[in-house]
């Protein structure tokens, strides 16, 4: 503890983007594992609607992603919530960080019961994807526990809580202090469908050499998860352009001042739209196996988005 304690007070810049990195790559990996399994049940139904296999082999892919992802996170939040115990403060602030850790629990044990069930529900798809769908739910549903148990300890809401469910309505919902919350919850969806299909096209690229199942399936189905994300990113995108429209004459409060407020909405806009344009240029590559350098980046872009996205969610 010493040693990180010295890192920190000489190079509190190197420890500031060390910090950020430890948020924003678990939360990247907690919004890839809350769509991966809908991802992976879209890929096993098109497979039986469409009559082609690389859509299932696609599916088996990524529900092995879903899988690791899940142990990954729980392993990783049991960990943390060993180390930080102490330092967890009030009896209801553990009790709700337990019960989400619960929450996750359960959808690990489903995204694993998915996975090892696959052969077994070979001759029936429809049953294995809908417990994909039904995993997918459940990972969703610890996902924004998560977010409502961070947005509740930022802003030191408990104790006491509400006693009765209507009190816990209106202090949840109805709080004007809860408007931040809101706001990224419109994000949210498409932010869970960007990075689950972007991390599931990288997935797909690292394991072209152990799973071999020939050029023209990695083809494909890169350009398959590079057209979600895609399409997730441009519903958010669009989000962020309503939003900007809305917010604009507020922040800018003088006629004088709107053009370069304009202009700075207009730089972010367009930063923001880079990895659009990158998962559109894998899609319509002709080989979207010589651009696994382009997935990374668009998906590193697309990362830095997270930034914003949790100073929103930890706003007062």
């Amino acid at each position: 503890m010493n040693v990180i304690q010295e890192f920190a007070t000489q190079w509190p810049q190197l420890w500031t983007l060390v910090e950020t990195l430890c948020v924003l790559i678990p939360l990247a990996a907690f919004l890839a594992y809350s769509g991966i399994n809908f991802v992976s049940a879209l890929a096993r139904i098109l497979s039986r609607v469409r009559k082609r296999a690389s859509f299932d082999k696609c599916a088996r892919q990524l529900a092995s992603l879903g899988f690791i992802l899940g142990w990954f996170l729980l392993v990783g939040t049991r960990i943390w919530l060993f180390l930080t115990r102490a330092e967890a403060g009030r009896a209801s602030y553990s009790w709700m960080m337990e019960a989400g850790w619960f929450l996750l629990a359960a959808s690990v044990l489903m995204t694993s019961l998915y996975y090892a069930l696959w052969n077994p529900l070979t001759k029936h798809p429809a049953l294995s994807a809908l417990l994909g769908l039904f995993s997918g739910l459940a990972s969703c549903a610890a996902l924004f526990t998560t977010l409502m148990i961070t947005r509740f300890y930022v802003l030191n809401l408990l104790p006491p809580l509400p006693e009765t469910a209507a009190g816990m309505l209106k202090l949840f919902v109805i709080a004007e202090n809860n408007l931040p919350l809101w706001n990224i919850l419109w994000y949210t969806p498409a932010l869970i469908m960007a990075f689950s299909a972007g991390v599931g096209a990288l997935w797909l690229f690292a394991r072209r050499r152990r799973d071999d199942f020939g050029r023209d399936h990695y083809n494909a189905m890169l350009a398959w998860c590079a057209r979600l994300s895609r399409n997730a990113w441009i519903l958010l995108w669009a989000f962020l352009l309503v939003f900007s429209l809305f917010q604009l004459p507020v922040s800018a409060g003088n006629a004088d001042d709107i053009w370069p407020e304009i202009a700075a909405e207009m730089a972010y806009l367009l930063y923001w739209a880079i990895p659009a344009l990158l998962w559109t240029f894998v899609s319509r590559s002709a080989v979207p196996l010589r651009h696994g350098l382009t997935l990374f980046t668009a998906l590193l872009l697309a990362g830095t988005f997270l930034a914003p996205y949790y100073l929103e969610l930890c706003a007062e």
